[in-house]
């Protein structure tokens, strides 16, 4: 399930318009009013990131102002009425004749009639906050009758949120039921990234960092030159968003394909056109979470974890959306196609060459497509810091521990199983049945939601001992002081999950690192997964999941390289890589 992108031959990327737009699972037999007459303006759009949830809805402009006449979209009647100091805040729901739904966000009054009706009923219950049902029929409106006038009730600047939904209370994209709305702006596509999903196997270059190509425009394409190698798992995420006429504003798409090879094969598919409220809130699993903090609200993943169904509608999902050496090899042509809702059309086009991986396996390489050491039996222990860290207590083991591990490797099925860890430290030991041993020291996101951020290291000041730049071999790190150094990270960084491989020394319970993690001006980042020893005829070979180094005692030492005993490395084909203490 593993995928492997190295030394891409063909890296480019381009975007086009006119491709004709897939029918939505939407019936819209008969167009409806627009429910604003002063407006057309669109300021956010359906299904785009809010903290903790999509938008449910469109909101349209009412240029700061509050009063305007809101009308009913078709024939049908109040079935629903409420008032809050929050949410929606003044809120009126129409029931369609043809059984959809209209809803009317963040008013500021309604008719005269339903105002009476409310404010009896607030009376009769002695409270503002009312959530109420007329009898079928009791308050009718025919299309174009206005039925309330627009605030800024509940939360936000004045403007309409609009709703349509269907007979079973899903929101549907409201624009679908709007032919009419002028729209020849196709999407734009600011980026796409490559991000490694395992924090062992997965790799961009020579880095677990995730990679973000730009793109430029050249003769009316969007294209970029660099070749990237890249070793998986690797998932895609790209940063795109619709334009409409006479505007600035970003808005959601409608559609997004990404189809592999040629003939081209669809691989993944995601529609915005409805969402269930019972899915409403796992907004986090497609849009990006770490990117939609930092401002960046229009990235999309292209991939979903194990056990985790999309919360949008997903058409067709081949392992997961996950380039996976087990079903591509070799250089790939991936196609994305992105639509709005008017049928505008945008095209990229991203060439890779998907490889098997070195054999390599840890804590987190169960998926891998290579045999060898990576088929070894493994079994886990997980242990927690004391309160004062200065030891660790045996968690758990055995079947518990496995499920564990499956959990931090991205398996979304078990989020609610171990949620109570969120946010904390562990240390995870994988012990093979050839007395192969990793330690690896995690800290969970703070959401519970697996993602590993690949990229770690840590600060000289959570260190005790040697510094990096003594010569000293092992470094042992001050557990409190990293928790703490933990805790003051941005809420960005503590969205996603850290995991460092460490050398755990079980006599007095302390936690050592190479100095090639440590950031400092004299050291170098070990950024090449966790390294094993292998003994070997006339040297040591140290493995690492981007390849094989080998160690030489008889070679002088380079100026920029780490130690190890007398013995310094040779990097080969895989750049220059550094490493002080390694083994088990």
């Amino acid at each position: 399930m593993l995928s492997i992108l190295t030394k891409i031959s063909a890296f480019l990327i381009i975007l086009a318009v006119g491709w004709a737009q897939p029918a939505l699972c939407i019936d819209k037999s008969d167009n409806y009013l627009w429910p604003l007459p002063v407006s057309r303006e669109l300021t956010s759009g359906f299904c785009q990131w809010r903290s903790g949830h999509y938008h449910s809805g469109i909101d349209i402009r009412t240029f700061g102002k509050t009063g305007y006449k809101a009308v009913a979209i078709s024939d049908g009647y109040v079935e629903r009425i409420a008032t809050s100091w929050y949410g929606y805040g003044k809120v009126l729901y129409l029931k369609l004749d043809d059984g959809n739904v209209a809803v009317y966000a963040h008013l500021l009054k309604f008719t005269p009639e339903l105002d009476k009706y409310v404010q009896e009923q607030q009376i009769a219950l002695k409270r503002y906050k009312t959530d109420l049902y007329p009898p079928p029929g009791k308050f009718k409106f025919s299309a174009g009758e206005s039925l309330a006038f627009t605030g800024q009730s509940g939360v936000g600047a004045p403007h309409l949120h609009f709703e349509i939904r269907n007979s079973e209370q899903e929101p549907l994209s409201p624009l679908a039921f709007y032919p009419e709305l002028q729209d020849n702006h196709a999407p734009v596509v600011r980026s796409i990234s490559l991000r490694p999903l395992n924090p062992v196997l997965g790799r961009v270059g020579k880095s677990f960092s995730v990679k973000t190509v730009s793109l430029t425009s050249e003769s009316g394409r969007y294209v970029t030159k660099d070749t990237i190698p890249v070793y998986g798992p690797v998932g895609v995420e790209i940063d795109c968003y619709d334009r409409r006429n006479a505007t600035k504003r970003k808005y959601s798409i409608s559609r997004i394909e990404m189809l592999a090879g040629e003939p081209p094969e669809m691989i993944f598919v995601t529609d915005y056109d409805t969402i269930s409220f019972d899915r409403w809130s796992d907004v986090n699993i497609e849009l990006n979470y770490g990117k939609a903090l930092d401002g960046d609200k229009f990235t999309h993943n292209l991939y979903l974890l194990t056990g985790a169904d999309p919360p949008v509608s997903n058409t067709l999902s081949k392992d997961r959306g996950i380039l996976s050496c087990r079903d591509i090899e070799g250089i790939t042509k991936l196609t994305f196609n992105i639509y709005d809702q008017s049928g505008n059309v945008s095209r990229a086009e991203l060439y890779v060459d998907v490889r098997p991986h070195p054999p390599v396996s840890a804590i987190f390489a169960e998926d891998t497509c290579n045999t060898g050491i990576g088929t070894n039996d493994w079994s886990y222990e997980v242990a927690i810091p004391d309160s004062g860290f200065q030891r660790f207590d045996n968690m758990m083991s055995g079947v518990e521990a496995s499920e564990f591990v499956k959990y931090i490797n991205g398996d979304a099925s078990r989020i609610s199983r171990f949620r109570h860890l969120a946010g904390k430290m562990l240390l995870i030991s994988a012990l093979s049945e050839d007395s192969i041993r990793f330690d690896y020291l995690i800290r969970l996101s703070e959401t519970g939601f697996p993602v590993f951020q690949p990229d770690v290291s840590i600060d000289q000041s959570v260190l005790r001992g040697p510094q990096p730049e003594s010569g000293g071999c092992a470094v042992k790190i001050d557990l409190a002081k990293l928790e703490s150094s933990w805790k003051q990270k941005s809420r960005i960084a503590r969205s996603t999950s850290s995991g460092l491989p460490v050398i755990f020394d079980e006599s007095d319970s302390s936690i050592s690192i190479s100095p090639s993690w440590v950031s400092a001006v004299q050291s170098i980042k070990l950024d090449t997964g966790t390294p094993f020893v292998a003994p070997g005829k006339s040297a040591i070979t140290v493995i690492f999941p981007g390849g094989n180094l080998d160690i030489d005692a008889n070679t002088l030492f380079s100026e920029t390289a780490m130690y190890v005993d007398t013995m310094t490395i040779k990097s080969s084909d895989y750049g220059e890589l550094s490493v002080c203490e390694i083994g088990p």
